[in-house]
């Protein structure tokens, strides 16, 4: 892949002032966003109707960032800042306070969501017990709870009382109460199947499974499963906890475009995307093919065992050009970029996988 040129000074205070930043090894344009909106607060705690991307309390347009990758030398970061101040922000309004249905637009990911309403991703996912299993599966039309503050939804028990449920979401009885949809005069006269937004809330994690035990001489654990036809790769960041040997720049980027989702908790790889359909997919390094095929959920998929191991995985693809059992050089064409499966636009789906857990890509990519 071609290395971005180096930018001149004037370059760089150019693109402070348009709003691109210069970061070691790729640009980034950080795509400005309106002042929050929203309608005057209900009296109660309530769901509204389906609202789309450009409805209140959404963003019109896409937040995120566009990464300019390549493998040249590093460039200094800018932090020329702008000679004029920014502009008055619009008349405030006051901040959502009810739940919304929000329906997922072409191009939409978790992390665009997220920053879409200004609420972290934990937040997007606990509202949605959906995501949770594949929060990466998002399909255009799918309908999504989103909260109007970081934080849990809790529907009371019987026997429990306000401190409990505070102390059980790490947060103090006072938040509760203070969020005036909750509508809690009395707080210990709570009612069963009562709903409660805990403002600043933190679900209790599930637990996850352990690693396996290493011994020596013992195989490694598989890097995935295939059964009736289907790639399984194992869910999470990582599924299974792994110590794997730092190689930065071992593979090189499978395909161009920009980055719309990064790995993270509730996304275990990297997101590629590029417009129209159909950019070729580069095998990250040589190896075996030991999947093609249609996978679910992934769509067209591919799978490379690098043969120590690590594998890499490529989704969504439009179309396959390798078959099991083919060895494949490094930077060797092997589909094309699709958006096949649960897929809400064209990018590749790009996993890696060391022993059977899932690592960071950025790691071992220049």
């Amino acid at each position: 892949m071609r290395a971005p040129r180096a930018l001149s000074r004037f370059a760089h205070r150019r693109l402070a002032l348009a709003g691109v930043v210069v970061v070691a090894g790729c640009t980034i344009l950080v795509v400005s966003r309106p002042g929050a909106a929203g309608a005057p607060a209900p009296a109660a705690l309530m769901r509204r109707s389906v609202v789309s991307a450009s409805a209140r309390g959404a963003r019109p347009g896409k937040p995120g960032f566009q990464i300019a990758m390549g493998v040249g030398p590093h460039t200094a970061a800018s932090t020329a800042p702008s000679p004029t101040p920014p502009a008055a922000e619009p008349t405030a309004r006051a901040p959502r306070t009810e739940i919304i249905t929000y329906q997922v637009q072409p191009g939409d990911n978790l992390y665009l969501i997220a920053q879409r309403f200004e609420l972290s991703q934990d937040t997007i996912v606990w509202a949605n017990s959906g995501l949770e299993a594949n929060p990466d599966l998002l399909s255009i039309g799918q309908e999504i709870t989103i909260l109007p503050v970081d934080g849990v939804v809790h529907t009371v028990a019987a026997g429990e009382t306000l401190a409990g449920i505070a102390a059980r979401y790490q947060v103090d009885a006072a938040a509760i109460t203070a969020h005036g949809p909750n509508k809690l005069t009395d707080p210990s006269a709570l009612q069963v199947d009562q709903e409660l937004l805990v403002p600043g809330g933190v679900r209790p994690a599930p637990p996850r499974p352990a690693a396996a035990s290493a011994v020596a001489g013992s195989a490694a654990a598989p890097v995935a499963t295939i059964s009736n036809g289907v790639l399984a790769i194992p869910a999470g960041a990582p599924a299974v906890p792994v110590a794997a040997p730092a190689q930065p720049g071992r593979f090189v980027w499978p395909a161009q475009g920009i980055i719309t989702q990064y790995y993270g908790t509730w996304h275990g790889a990297l997101d590629i995307a590029k417009s129209p359909q159909g950019s070729p997919i580069l095998a990250a390094d040589a190896g075996t093919i030991t999947f093609a095929g249609w996978s679910g959920g992934l769509g067209n998929a591919i799978q490379i065992d690098h043969g120590d191991g690590f594998a890499t995985t490529y989704a969504h693809l439009y179309s396959i050009g390798v078959q099991v059992g083919q060895t494949v050089a490094k930077g060797e064409q092997i589909g094309l970029m699709g958006t096949t499966g649960h897929s809400t636009g064209p990018h590749l789906h790009f996993i890696v996988t060391y022993q059977g857990g899932i690592v960071n890509p950025l790691d071992y990519l220049p």
